[in-house]
């Protein structure tokens, strides 16, 4: 049960650091569209990816910080919420960077 839990862990380490990757490159392209609120939220998410999840799972995997079974899966639900949220965040991220400025003619300039 442990070694299934540490593989989980090892994959979930990856996928975190996959994902804040991924949240930080979209970050970058959609800045210059984004108000300074908008920034702030997706620095959040990028922050607790690096601070508290993938600390944790890096301890628990060096042995450094030991966990029972209980505690482990806790972790991991955590964990995986997160990456949701952020790559939530990401897909929004790269959506409005890609996103192109209308190009059609506002009602007012055809009166």
């Amino acid at each position: 049960m442990l070694k299934e839990a540490l593989k989980k862990a090892r994959k979930a380490r990856d996928q975190v650091a996959s994902v804040q990757h991924d949240l930080e490159e979209a970050l970058e392209k959609a800045s210059p569209k984004l108000s300074q609120k908008g920034k702030s939220g997706a620095q959040g998410w990028a922050t607790s990816l690096n601070n508290k999840e993938l600390v944790q799972l890096k301890a628990i995997l060096n042995g450094k910080k030991v966990l029972k079974a209980e505690g482990l899966k806790k972790l991991l639900e955590d964990t995986a919420k997160l990456i949701k949220g952020a790559k939530d965040e990401a897909k929004e991220l790269k959506q409005l960077a890609n996103k192109e400025a209308s190009v059609a003619p506002s009602r007012k300039s055809r009166k």
